[in-house]
């Protein structure tokens, strides 16, 4: 999705919130929390647009997770909103999102130190849970048992849902493959064909980047935190527009 995004800044829509911002952002995370909690599981009130508004209120337009486990919920707090469901062939999607987000999960472990009786020595306990508790839920399985026909079962579904929830007559869905260029993305958004080319990013690249140097960041701080307690004590992928041009 970065291409797509920074496709999305050139056209104007800037404040974008997708799955990197919404992981960087962890003052965030209790709200979407409560929002997983009510809708998944009944716990509280379910998410309407006064507290989308409050969680999502600041953006223009949002893609990736978690915000795709809220298709139905989204659709109706915002009745004026664009949908893109961004589409490719399903293998192709799963080998993209096996390097990527399948990828990241298996390498993103607590810490050596952290195991057994001492876990709670692990400082990206909470991050990890947040990050992976959406995609267990998009999958309907937990993250080690999600296999390249569950993924890609999983991937025709949502891509069903979002088309059987807002019809293409509705001039509300665009399908799109991001290779296509600016042509039909500009004429749906109603806006004008930039001079620049379309960005070409490469998205697996830029998950990755993100993924080393966050890892790397919470494996730094998780050896700090280690280091002071032992001197002490000696012993952690549809996209809505929000008409707002």
């Amino acid at each position: 999705m970065a291409a797509l995004t920074a496709a999305l800044e050139m056209l104007g829509y800037i404040e974008t919130n997708h799955g990197f911002k919404v992981l960087a952002n962890s003052q965030d995370w209790e709200l979407w929390n409560e929002a997983i909690d009510a809708k998944f599981y009944g716990k509280g009130k379910l998410y309407g647009r006064k507290e989308w508004d409050a969680l999502l209120g600041q953006y223009m337009a949002v893609s990736d997770s978690p915000h795709i486990l809220f298709v139905e919920d989204l659709v109706a707090a915002y009745p004026e909103a664009k949908v893109i469901l961004t589409t490719r062939d399903a293998d192709n999607w799963w080998r993209s999102f096996d390097s990527t987000v399948m990828h990241s999960g298996r390498v993103a472990q607590p810490p050596f130190y952290a195991k057994g009786p001492l876990k709670f020595l692990d400082p990206n306990a909470v991050a990890r849970e947040f990050w992976r508790r959406p995609f267990e839920l998009f999958f309907e399985k937990p993250f080690e048992e999600v296999t390249p026909e569950i993924a890609k079962a999983a991937y025709e579904r949502h891509n069903a849902r979002v088309r059987e929830l807002v019809h293409r007559e509705s001039g509300r869905l665009l399908e799109y493959r991001v290779g296509e260029g600016w042509e039909r993305l500009c004429a749906f958004l109603g806006k004008e064909v930039p001079e620049k080319e379309f960005p070409r990013l490469n998205d697996t690249k830029a998950f990755q980047d993100f993924v080393h140097e966050h890892t790397w960041t919470q494996r730094a701080s998780g050896y700090a935190l280690v280091t002071v307690g032992i001197a002490s004590v000696a012993v952690v992928v549809n996209l809505w527009i929000r008409r707002k041009l």
